[in-house]
């Protein structure tokens, strides 16, 4: 059976409008996601760019470092392979009951950093931007929603080696290789101290978010 993947409508969750780069007004963002997002076989939407599949994203740091990881060939997404990257992320799905979209953002973001990382412990998650880049193929299919984690760098690891390296890097060394990054991390690098600023103000649109209806296929 196809993986079923979270979507929203392009058209939908940009209100018409063609915004490229990142955002940090989270807040219509959050809420069209709630109320337009369904999901859908996941090979029914990985060339479909009329369709947005919203993916967690979530930076690790301690202090000035962040949690770089290197995609390798054996990894699932053959268009990322080779590139630097300081984002953990996947595709969003169904929970076992009925969930809002704050409650799928949380448990599959966490999913996801414990499939690819040993962790201590799950890190609470703030979520501070929304990310769109349409210049590339796996941009023009996806939207991310960029989170921040403050972890203690001891202990955390990949887990499968065979398709990722990663270690913590400071933050002025991995502006050096900006070029090696992809562009989802090229966008959350150069606004780095503005998103490191709001994830230390109190959240604000946490409490607003509607839980909305969240359709499988069979409700088209």
């Amino acid at each position: 059976m196809d993986e079923l993947v979270y979507v929203v409508s392009r058209d939908l969750l940009f209100a018409g409008s063609s915004h490229q780069g990142l955002s940090s007004s989270l807040g219509d963002f959050l809420r069209r996601c709630a109320v337009h997002g369904r999901f859908l076989p996941r090979g029914e939407v990985e060339s479909d760019p009329s369709l947005k599949q919203i993916i967690p994203y979530v930076v690790l740091f301690d202090a000035d470092s962040i949690f770089c990881v290197q995609r390798l060939p054996a990894q699932s997404e053959s268009r990322l392979h080779g590139l630097l990257s300081v984002g953990i992320g996947g595709h969003i799905n169904p929970l076992a009951g009925p969930a809002g979209f704050a409650e799928l953002l949380a448990a599959n973001a966490g999913r996801e950093l414990e499939e690819e990382l040993y962790l201590p412990s799950r890190p609470a998650i703030t979520w501070v931007a929304w990310l769109n880049d349409d210049s590339t193929a796996v941009g023009q299919v996806h939207a991310g929603l960029v989170g921040l984690a403050g972890v203690a760098a001891n202990g955390i690891a990949v887990r499968e080696a065979r398709q990722m390296q990663g270690t913590f890097v400071p933050y002025t060394g991995l502006l050096t290789l900006r070029p090696k990054f992809e562009t989802w991390s090229q966008l959350v690098l150069d606004h780095w101290p503005s998103l490191m600023a709001a994830g230390n103000s109190p959240p604000r649109v946490q409490s607003s978010w509607p839980a909305g209806h969240h359709h499988t296929s069979e409700d088209k």
